[in-house]
């Protein structure tokens, strides 16, 4: 491929990034172009295995960005990061071949920090918060249920871990059959190794794990929040059926 259209190729990926990030753009329409953007960079990452191995050896095209995840709508200071949200986290950084980890911010707020090639860090992000706020949304909705109103906060909480969960396993699957892709690959399986040692020697190990809480999965908001996080289209990065609110971060 020549130098001219590999510049073409990442020229489109960052269109397509732009649009996926403008919170003026329509929620469907920035989720098509997410789901595009990946594609078109796995392709490019595949294409390019060798290009980006050297540029990654020589510590290069690595960067960092924070995402605060939070439920609140008052303003107020994220002081941690919601197990919920980890879950999410953890889970699009694996999907993206990144590491990510929680950190406090310079205004003193704790986010989700995700580690690695740039555009795989910019499409994590994006993701994320995407899932987050979709997450949010759906919470907000299930106000409007008998089932909220008769058990309140309580059943509120396992809905939201019930669809945090839901979108995890959809997760889970991608990741599984981007493994398989990769492995018939001997570029892109060489590539994955060597962005984990970049990552690794750029900024140290992050191990990931899923935080423990209490969840009471005989809930039936828990059911219906797990029904529904599956239901959002991870892959497309847009939720089943469409929605025409504005996705954004609590």
């Amino acid at each position: 491929m020549t130098i001219e259209n590999k510049e073409s190729i990442l020229r489109r990926i960052q269109k397509l990034l732009a649009i996926a990030g403008d919170d003026r753009a329509d929620p469907n329409e920035a989720a098509a172009a997410a789901g595009m953007a990946e594609k078109v960079m796995r392709k490019y990452q595949i294409d390019h295995a060798e290009l980006i191995m050297t540029s990654l050896k020589q510590g290069n095209d690595l960067g960092t960005e924070d995402v605060i995840a939070s439920a609140k709508t008052n303003g107020t200071k994220v002081k941690q990061v919601p197990a919920w949200a980890g879950w999410i986290a953890v889970a699009v950084s694996k999907f993206n071949e990144c590491s990510a980890s929680i950190v406090t911010t310079a205004s003193g707020e704790k986010a989700v920090r995700f580690y690695g090639f740039t555009e795989d860090v910019k499409l994590a992000s994006w993701t994320f918060s995407y899932l987050v706020a979709t997450t949010n949304r759906l919470v907000t909705a299930y106000k409007a249920t008998e089932d909220y109103a008769h058990g309140g906060r309580a059943v509120l909480n396992s809905y939201r871990q019930g669809v945090a969960t839901g979108i995890v396993k959809a997760l889970k699957e991608l990741i599984q059959k981007k493994a398989q892709e990769t492995k018939a690959s001997p570029a892109g399986s060489a590539l994955v190794v060597a962005k984990a040692q970049a990552i690794a020697e750029a900024y140290g190990n992050h191990p990931t794990r899923r935080a423990k809480v209490n969840i009471n999965r005989e809930s039936g908001a828990f059911a219906a929040g797990v029904q529904d996080g599956r239901a959002v289209d991870v892959g497309r990065r847009a939720v089943t059926g469409g929605t025409s609110s504005t996705l954004r971060l609590a």
